[in-house]
Formats: structure tokens, sequence, C-alpha cells
């Protein structure tokens, strides 16, 4: 994931007022996943 899609994903998540957790049970990726996500 680059840059830029991490901090698109950040972005949405924390606009919609949710946690990596909530986004995890709704996007079917694991939490540790959308961590690696947002910090790569």
């Amino acid at each position: 994931v680059g840059d830029y899609l991490a901090m698109q994903i950040h972005s949405m998540r924390t606009r919609l007022g949710w946690t990596q957790k909530r986004l995890s049970d709704n996007s079917g990726v694991t939490q540790p996943q959308i961590s690696n996500y947002e910090t790569l």
C-alpha cells in the first residue's frame, strides 16, 4: 500500500468516526492489517 492510499484509508476511517476494529469488522480485513496499511 502506498503512502497516498495509507493516508486515504486513515482519513476515511477517522472522518467516519470509525476505529480500526470497526473498519476491520466491516471490511473483512483484520485490525492488524489495517494498522499496517495505515502506517506504510
